[in-house]
């Protein structure tokens, strides 16, 4: 992806430049059928990230150089139990890492900690209603909240990744026809990631 987000201050005088870099979200999964009513799955993606840096920025912007980074690492496993063949629910572990740095300056360097690896687990559960004849699936996922705590060069870092619901769906509305699309809510209001040392750095309550 490559996002464009910018700002500016002092009336417009002293503009940031784009603040965030193009960066990329990998993921992969396996799912295997047990029997006809239990399936099992794996899934492997980064549902978390971030990738800020004040490095365009008018000579003068106060936070030119600013940098801050997440990166993190999810493994899901998922089963499935189907009570016929309309309705089923999924429910697993899951297990999540974090790692990043964050460098704050003001004119000249500030702060700076770069944060090894946490990790951190939670749960999804879901339910999910099919139709093979309109080859329709509606399905809604809980992933719930997950607590970290890393380790860093000068404070540690306390996050909480926010609780999300999902639902995706999709619908034959032809021969070889698809209608397919999904809705993502995430908690951030209850999110928070803060240094130990230097204090908040995120905090959307």
């Amino acid at each position: 992806m490559t996002p464009s987000v910018s700002g500016s201050i002092a009336g417009g005088a002293l503009g940031s430049g784009n603040m965030l870099n193009a960066y990329g979200n990998a993921g992969l999964a396996f799912k295997t059928d047990i029997d006809d009513k239990v399936s099992l799955a794996l899934i492997i993606d980064q549902p978390f990230g971030a990738d800020v840096a004040y490095t365009n920025t008018d000579p003068g912007y106060p936070l030119g150089g600013t940098v801050a980074t997440v990166n993190t690492t999810a493994i899901t496993a998922v089963g499935r139990y189907k009570f016929n063949e309309n309705m089923s629910i999924h429910f697993g572990p899951r297990y999540l890492t974090a790692s990043g740095n964050y460098g704050l300056v003001l004119g000249a360097p500030v702060y700076a900690s770069t944060y090894s690896s946490g990790s951190g687990t939670g749960y999804v559960a879901g339910v999910a209603y099919e139709r093979k004849d309109i080859a329709m699936r509606v399905a809604l996922t809980y992933s719930s909240a997950i607590d970290l705590e890393l380790d860093g060069t000068f404070g540690d870092l306390a996050a909480e990744m926010p609780e999300t619901w999902n639902l995706d769906f999709q619908s034959g509305v032809a021969a070889n026809t698809l209608v397919f699309g999904s809705v993502h809510w995430a908690g951030w209001k209850e999110a928070h990631i803060t240094d130990t040392l230097f204090g908040p750095l995120v905090d959307w309550s």
